[in-house]
């Protein structure tokens, strides 16, 4: 009787310790594994990749990033209004470099990039032009949001064979219902948000 009941003790004590290590050893691995590629998926993010700058035929200096899949297809972004580098959204870019390159960049005169701020969208295409020159892109995929569309648009023809997939997103087309309005439009956005202590683009995009 007392064999059998220090035996079943015995065995309740060994299925415990066992169940317990089990399981911690179980966590302690999982823990590992998930830190382990939270902090690669951290280092892979876009708001951690370093800026890097490349001069352009012109002798102008331009700040971009660069990463996402090496054997994917290009994906050259163009990036709105009033915005530089840190604009852009890393979640939505992350995702998109699963499967592409992607390159970011400040234009001439914004941000980290030098020069003389261009006066018209043209020139814009044309100095966006000289630095994918500089990079020595060839068939890129191309997506511009707001006013990155117009310069995309902009960009197109001066060499149409070095593109190939454009994505033009919150955008407009030359000459189409009230583009005309937009310096107006954003003046006041911008004027209301100085009154407001709030950042411009809180009225112009999601207000």
């Amino acid at each position: 009787m007392q064999t059998a009941c220090v035996a079943r003790i015995t065995g309740f004590l060994y299925t415990t310790i066992n169940n317990i290590y089990k399981t911690f050893f179980v966590y302690k691995v999982f823990f590992r594994i998930f830190a382990l590629d939270l902090k690669i998926n951290f280092m892979n993010s876009y708001s951690n990749i370093p800026n890097k700058f490349i001069t352009t035929a012109d002798g102008v200096q331009i700040a971009y990033r660069d990463y996402g899949n090496p054997n994917g297809d290009t994906l050259l972004l163009f990036v709105h209004l009033a915005a530089n580098l840190d604009n852009w959204r890393p979640e939505l870019l992350d995702l998109l470099a699963k499967k592409h390159r992607i390159i970011t960049f400040d234009y001439r005169g914004v941000g980290l990039s030098e020069g003389e701020q261009p006066l018209s969208i043209a020139q814009m295409a044309k100095d966006s032009l000289l630095f994918i020159d500089a990079l020595q892109l060839d068939k890129v995929h191309l997506l511009g949001f707001s006013m990155g569309g117009f310069v995309v648009q902009e960009l197109i023809p001066l060499a149409p064979e070095r593109f190939d997939k454009v994505v033009l997103a919150g955008t407009g087309l030359r000459g189409g219902k009230d583009i005309d309005r937009i310096t107006p439009i954003a003046d006041k956005h911008t004027l209301k948000a100085i009154l407001t202590f709030k950042d411009p683009k809180y009225y112009m995009f999601f207000n």
